[in-house]
Order: C-alpha cells, then structure tokens, then sequence
C-alpha cells in the first residue's frame, strides 16, 4: 500500500477544501472581539476574502464597519523601554479623542469611533510596538517618529526638550500607524513627501500636537490607507470600498 507523505495529505486536503467549503484549515490566532463579535469564525482569514485582502497571518482588522457610513478605527499596540511620562490609559483616551470624527468619502458620510487598546503582553497579537528611549537622543521633536506612513515601530522620547505627551504618542499611533501623514512645514505628507508648508485650516493632532481632534483629511487618510484591513459586519458594505 503507498504511503501519502503528510505534506501532501495538507496540499491534498487544503485544495479539496478550496474547491468545496472556500475555507482554510488552520485557524485564525486572533480570538473573536469581546464587544464587536469580530472574527468570531476562528477560519475567517482575510475577511473571508483572500481574492480581496490581504492578511498574511490573520493579524489585522483596523477598520470594523457596522454599516455603510459607521466604523470603529482600532489601534492596537504595546511599549518598550524607559518609563515615559504618561500612561498606557492617557494614550488610550487621547487616541479617542482625536481621531473619532467625522468625514466624507466618496460621497459618503463617514462617522468614526476611535479607541487605543493597550497590550502589556503582546501574546500572539500584531502590535504596534512604541519604543521610549532618554539620554543624550530625547533631545528634539525629531526624536518621536514612526517608521514609515502606516508602519507599526515607533519611537518616542522620555527626556530632553521636548518629552513625548499622549498627544504625540497619540500623533504617532493613531495618526502615523494609522497611515495619515503630517500637516507641518517640514513634516511628511501620506505621499511620503516633505511638506513645504503646513496645511490650511484649523489647529489639529497632525499639524500641531496641540491636543485639537484630527480634521477630515486625516481621517480620510486613514480610512483609505493600505496599512489598515477593513471588515464589514454582515450585510455591510463600507463606504471606503475596503469590504
């Protein structure tokens, strides 16, 4: 009698269950959400769409929409280094307080609900993880930056002349992480350029770090920003086009 080799049982198994059920065999890490009931089907990879979405491994979910023009924005992340002066929860308020809001795209109405979920023990998530350094480095505002429009490293200062506030952690969470860029002179635009001068309108998180809400651009740009996976409740169909 052969023997089928068990790598190719799982090729076998992975295609039959392709063809007939659309599923994945292997569950989703991330355990269904205690309020939205998000990813409650432990195979739900991808949205459930992997033609559409991309979720290498099942970590992601930003953006939660409970009906066309309604979602709730989650930034989840964890932090490293030096005692900062601030804590988890101020970060967590600040976040919610500056990027709920509302906006329009394309044509739609958008309400957003914000909220910044801390993990003292990252676990199996998929964090953004903030690193507070202090010495000779926390010297400047150039001190607190992320890796990139919609990366996941960030990096704050404890020290120097200018420490980090949740306002600027918040800047760099839930703006930043978020996939929105900065409205300064001299900041960087969701473009990835330098700007040549601050945006016009009204003082906000992304401009000043004041401790004034994010404007509709922000929030426009992070509702089209590719570092963040959209899921639609069922029946729902969002207004960014994301599910």
């Amino acid at each position: 009698m052969d023997v089928i080799k068990p790598f190719a049982l799982a090729t076998l198994l992975l295609m039959v269950s392709g063809a007939a059920d659309a599923r994945f065999l292997s569950i989703d890490p991330v355990k269904a959400g205690t309020n939205s009931g998000q990813n409650f089907n432990r195979y739900y990879y991808a949205n459930g769409n992997p033609y559409k979405f991309t979720d290498p491994d099942g970590r992601r979910g930003e953006l939660f929409w409970t009906a066309p023009g309604q979602a709730t924005y989650t930034i989840r992340w964890t932090m490293v280094g030096v005692a900062p002066g601030f804590t988890p929860a101020q970060v967590n308020a600040q976040i919610a307080s500056d990027f709920s809001g509302t906006t329009t795209i394309d044509g739609q109405h958008v309400t957003i609900t914000a909220q910044g979920i801390y993990h003292q023990t990252p676990g199996q998530q998929r964090l953004n993880t903030v690193t507070v350094i202090q010495g000779p480095d926390a010297v400047s505002s150039t001190t607190h930056h992320t890796k990139g429009i919609g990366g996941h490293q960030v990096q704050l200062g404890a020290g120097g002349a200018d420490p980090a506030t949740p306002v600027v952690a918040s800047h760099e969470l839930g703006g930043h992480a978020g996939g929105a860029g900065d409205q300064y002179a001299g900041g960087i635009g969701v473009n990835g350029q330098e700007l040549t001068q601050d945006v016009p309108g009204p003082a906000n998180v992304m401009r000043d770090r004041q401790g004034q809400p994010a404007n509709s651009q922000t929030l426009q740009e992070i509702l089209r920003s590719g570092a963040n996976t959209n899921t639609c409740a069922a029946g729902v169909a969002a207004a960014n086009g994301g599910c």
